[in-house]
């Protein structure tokens, strides 16, 4: 089990308790980061955990020339939203444009390492594991022997049938009143009192009101308005003069004064 921070130029990318490769194809091209033991170091092994092993892969294959290509990368933290500290979405990009387009990128070509040595002791499980409790791909196992569970069957879909909605008009809407058709021939009628105004020639609407103004004439309300309004303030005059007498004071001459004080 590894552990450590992955540097491929100006990228980084956290490799968190993830695999190395222990078999890949010679004409493959693999990299080789340097990592720390974590599993040696719980153990308690010596001091000096660092290893350099392989844990990304990328092989283009060659059993036809219509053959696919394959990458292994040892850590799936790498895109996993739960243990992120690190994004490596570059990481990804560059995967993608191998396995998309066969170009490898110049940034995984530069730090590639020298291919692997086939492993003559491959990994084994523990004795008496219960791995198939706790994994969805396994059904049972005993020892290195295990059964895999069969796919699950992919839900079909039923969609119901479909109605067009995109009908024409039905009869039983309510329609629009059509106007009444009147001829020239047709008298109209005529309301009370509006027979001296058509005799005068002047234009009356449906109603009986027409556009022309009334003649400018002398209102009598006005006059008596007027008329009351001088009588209230004649009476409110006689009344103050006689009850308040007003009488304004001569001022002394006092340039009289003066000159008869002089003696001449």
């Amino acid at each position: 089990v590894l552990d450590g921070e992955i540097s491929l130029g100006s990228h980084d990318a956290q490799f968190s308790s993830g695999s190395p490769l222990v078999r890949f194809p010679p004409d493959g091209v693999v990299i080789t980061p340097q990592l720390r033991d974590q599993g040696r170091e719980v153990l308690g092994g010596s001091n000096d955990l660092t290893v350099k092993l392989p844990v990304l892969g990328l092989y283009q294959t060659r059993a036809s020339s219509t053959g696919g290509r394959v990458v292994v990368y040892g850590d799936s933290n790498c895109i996993d939203g739960a243990h992120l500290t690190k994004p490596c979405y570059w990481l990804v990009d560059a995967v993608l444009e191998y396995t998309s387009a066969g170009h490898l990128p110049q940034l995984l070509r530069d730090n590639a390492g020298p291919p692997i040595k086939p492993a003559e002791i491959l990994p084994a499980r523990m004795v008496e594991n219960q791995l198939h409790r706790y994994s969805k791909v396994l059904e049972y196992n005993i020892g290195n022997v295990f059964s895999v569970k069969q796919l699950p069957v992919c839900p079909e879909l039923e969609f119901p049938p479909h109605k067009p909605l995109n009908t024409s008009q039905p009869t039983s809407l309510a329609q629009v009143q059509r106007l009444l058709s009147v001829g020239g021939e047709m008298d109209l009628p005529v309301r009370p009192g509006q027979d001296r105004i058509l005799s005068d020639g002047i234009e009356v609407d449906w109603l009986g009101s027409s556009d022309t103004s009334p003649s400018p004439g002398l209102s009598w309300s006005l006059v008596y308005i007027f008329s009351g309004l001088c009588l209230a303030s004649y009476l409110t005059y006689r009344y103050c003069a006689s009850k308040y007498s007003y009488r304004l004071r001569r001022r002394p001459n006092r340039l009289a004064r003066l000159i008869s004080a002089v003696d001449f």
